[in-house]
């Protein structure tokens, strides 16, 4: 059957791609796997390249894995809201008064890279999940530099850790087997973290909810004051697809960490484990604040500046969004009201 007229290319091949996720467990697989049922389904031969484009379009439907698979994110049911229209603005009023306070305790160029090896059943935020921790590491920044040693710590699972996460991760249950458990670790880490904000890869569906999942299931309390920015949205806004890389001229083709250090030059051996994966992220941030004309120091005046630099900061400006904060001048400036305009 012909996909419905009404639909344009991109709804068509997105209810292509939905029926052929579908076909998998756990609606996950490989570009690979789904390109000959979406084909089917179009009645036309679909490139990998057009798949992977329209999931890099639409994050909040497509995740993909840290080992290149693609999943189809589960709809989180959200009931019907019963409070009355002024009771809603009180608590809009107070949640941004919340986080208001919050990036006022940002300071530029203050702040924690971070990243978490884990085992286990992730769906995604708000979905149920058996995901374990297996290693934290973290490097505090001052002045957009690296400062002290990095804090890196293995945590023991309740369980053996799988074949495949080994092989991803390289972390072997010899690794892990005299750590701590997931309770002290997160002690630890937050008292590393301080009062600095976070920065993740893929932050807001990953990490930042991963790490609120854990706590719950261990009764560990976050820090009030755990602010989280992601730079997936980041690149994804500063960098299209396909934009030539400043260092060998190599297409953009996706998102992931390990193809952002490449295309900034900074990729190292050892990927997916966290203390690699910090290192190469502190490097991805340097270049996606060179984006925005930061000059961080001279090795930035080297890499890509993108054009639309002073739209992308004016409006990170209008929304108060803390990466404008922690990337450029005086939180009193942030306040000011800008005119996108002009």
């Amino acid at each position: 059957m012909n996909p419905p007229g009404n639909l344009n290319p991109e709804q068509q091949m997105r209810n292509a791609l939905d029926s052929a996720f579908a076909q998998f467990p756990d609606n996950t697989a490989t570009i690979e796997a789904l390109l000959p049922l979406v084909s089917r389904t179009m009645r036309r031969q679909v490139t990998a390249r057009q798949l992977e484009i329209l999931m890099n379009r639409n994050p909040t439907a497509y995740r993909q894995n840290n080992a290149g698979r693609w999943s189809l994110v589960d709809s989180v049911y959200a009931p019907p809201l019963q409070e009355e229209p002024e009771t809603l603005k009180e608590d809009y009023r107070q949640h941004q008064a919340q986080l208001s306070h919050i990036v006022d305790q940002v300071k530029p160029g203050s702040y924690v890279v971070f990243d978490l090896e884990t085992m286990g059943d992730w769906n995604g935020p708000g979905q149920p999940s058996d995901i374990q921790l297996l290693q934290v590491a973290a490097q505090r920044y001052v002045n957009y530099q690296p400062t002290g040693e990095p804090f890196v710590c293995f945590a023991r699972p309740s369980v053996p850790i799988p074949a495949r996460i080994t092989h991803l991760t390289n972390i072997h249950m010899e690794d892990v087997m005299g750590a701590d458990d997931a309770y002290k670790v997160l002690t630890k880490f937050f008292t590393y973290v301080a009062d600095f904000p976070l920065i993740a890869h893929n932050g807001a569906m990953f990490d930042g909810p991963v790490l609120h999942t854990i706590a719950t299931r261990i009764e560990y309390k976050l820090p009030a004051k755990c602010l989280i920015l992601d730079t997936l949205p980041l690149a994804r806004a500063l960098l299209p697809l396909g934009l030539p890389s400043p260092i060998d001229g190599v297409p953009l083709e996706n998102y992931r960490l390990t193809t952002l250090a490449r295309f900034y030059g900074c990729e190292e051996l050892g990927a997916h484990r966290a203390d690699v994966d910090i290192s190469m992220l502190g490097n991805v941030i340097k270049g996606l604040l060179g984006e925005l004309a930061m000059l961080i120091d001279d090795s930035t005046q080297l890499l890509h500046r993108n054009p639309a630099a002073y739209f992308i900061l004016k409006l990170l400006h209008k929304t108060a969004d803390p990466w404008f904060v922690l990337c450029n001048g005086s939180k009193e400036q942030s306040k000011e009201d800008v005119d996108l305009a002009e």
